[in-house]
């Protein structure tokens, strides 16, 4: 992908869902279906940060504030926050670094 986020922008890979369990039980359709993609409403995604701006500038002195997240780090957002982007064959999701709910520890 070659877009590049500004300001405290970030773009993340939703995780692909679930939509059978590993001894095949198949999961009943109770969110919205888009593409190839199925969310339930409301309810948290994780997902792996692609790429992040710079960070946001300070309302005090003008400095840049770093955005407190890398790519590679696994995040929990709100579907309902920010937006969808498609790109090479991928549906990205763009939203600010506050809607952030979550940083996975797990992965390092």
């Amino acid at each position: 992908m070659n877009l590049r986020p500004l300001s405290d922008w970030v773009i993340v890979l939703p995780d692909k869902p679930i939509d059978q369990t590993e001894t095949g039980i198949l999961l009943p359709s109770l969110g919205y279906s888009e593409g190839d993609r199925f969310h339930q409403r409301g309810k948290p995604e994780m997902g792996t940060v692609v790429a992040t701006g710079p960070g946001r500038m300070s309302d005090e002195d003008g400095s840049r504030v770093p955005v407190a997240i890398r790519a590679g780090d696994r995040v929990l957002f709100k579907r309902a926050s920010g937006w969808d982007h498609k790109a090479d064959g991928e549906v990205y999701h763009v939203l600010r670094e506050g809607e952030i709910l979550g940083r996975d520890n797990n992965d390092g």
